[in-house]
């Protein structure tokens, strides 16, 4: 079996997880595969990483502003990623990115396709209406509408995000399959001294709900003289709230260390997970905090709920809902019999249903749908 990976990733972040879990669930089975990324992605891990096992690598021109247009994409899809196809031959195309207005264009290349799509459309609709309006025009609905097909289909990380992207983008459900994101063991430490530190790791940026965060993380220090509140993950929210911190001079009680790549010692010494997201399609770093026994509090947002089962593995509460998690993450931090009670039940649930194995058995299966 040959596959093309066509992706598009951050420099950090869920869809970069998510590209070489994928390269490695393929060489672990021997799948032959190729990579298509533009220009400005071809990074050293990248190309290292590729070099080092033999993969292929076919790049592209980068896209332009334009390009990002759900009509224009299809032009540029087509003859960027037919080039790579004519010359592979691949048996499967897969594309991997977080931008769910473009990539119509594989759907006219005359190969068995996936297509990931890693969130739902709502973070950046509200924030462009004219994308909004040019996603729900009746052109671009019906290509959505009738260009999948059994050998040609959709899969998303959660049944909430299934749902938004069948409603904003026209998919029909029968094409969208949920196959929830997982970790793997080197996310897991089996440190069992814990500190009473509140974890979060993730982008920080407005749709995480930092504001919120904030609040609860001044309420709970001010209601517990040992806790800490650590925020790891870059985000164009950085900068201001390292500067509301200094500002309340709080920088030893409350912490944006930015991106790290030591994220696993964090788990090992945190008591609690905290995120408090406006927007989520899944939460990848909920599910690694359960794996590594930790309580999760988290919003009622998106496909959260999927993850944290509330009373059991951890709490839920509505984003703006700040009294509501302040009262949760203190009376996590007071009882420790509750804590490890729900960290237990989260480790649980998290080998049960969203371990690496799991994840690889439903995309193993599909692939053999598609390849037969």
């Amino acid at each position: 079996m040959k596959i093309l990976l066509i992706a598009d990733y951050g420099a950090t972040g869920g869809t970069r997880k998510f590209f070489f879990m994928l390269l490695k669930l393929h060489l672990r089975n021997k799948i032959h595969t190729a990579i298509l990324i533009q220009h400005n992605q071809a990074d050293n891990e990248v190309m290292e990483f590729c070099h080092k096992h033999g993969i292929p690598v076919f790049q592209m021109l980068d896209r332009t502003p334009s390009d990002f247009h759900p009509y224009y994409s299809i032009r540029y899809e087509i003859k960027q990623y037919a080039k790579a196809v004519q010359e592979y031959n691949p048996d499967i195309i897969i594309v991997s990115d977080g931008n769910n207005a473009v990539n119509l264009g594989a759907f006219f290349l005359k190969k068995p396709l996936l297509v990931w799509l890693h969130g739902y459309p709502m973070s950046w609709l509200h924030d462009h209406p004219i994308t909004q309006s040019r996603l729900k025009s009746s052109g671009i609905r019906l290509l959505r509408r009738f260009t999948p097909t059994r050998k040609k289909k959709y899969i998303t990380v959660s049944n909430y995000s299934a749902e938004k992207n069948h409603q904003n983008l026209g998919i029909p459900k029968r094409y969208i399959q949920v196959i929830y994101n997982s970790f793997d063991d080197n996310i897991c430490n089996d440190q069992v001294q814990k500190e009473p530190i509140v974890l979060t790791a993730s982008h920080v940026v407005d749709y995480k709900n930092p504001d919120v965060w904030l609040a609860v993380a001044q309420n709970v220090v001010s209601a517990n003289k040992s806790v800490k509140f650590i925020w790891l993950g870059d985000g164009s929210k950085l900068d201001d709230m390292r500067k509301v911190v200094t500002a309340e001079k709080l920088e030893d009680r409350i912490q944006f260390l930015g991106h790290r790549s030591d994220v696993k010692t964090f788990y090992g010494r945190s008591m609690i997970y905290f995120q408090p997201s406006l927007i989520e399609s899944f939460g990848l770093s909920i599910v690694e905090a359960m794996a590594n026994g930790i309580p999760c509090v988290v919003s009622n947002a998106g496909g959260l709920p999927e993850s944290v089962i509330d009373g059991e593995t951890g709490f839920i509460a509505h984003p703006d809902n700040v009294s509501q998690f302040s009262q949760y993450i203190v009376r996590l931090l007071n009882q420790q019999e509750l804590r490890e009670k729900m960290g237990t039940a989260g480790k649980k649930r998290a080998f049960q249903y969203f371990y690496e194995s799991v994840q690889e058995k439903n995309i193993l299966t599909i692939y053999k749908q598609l390849y037969h």
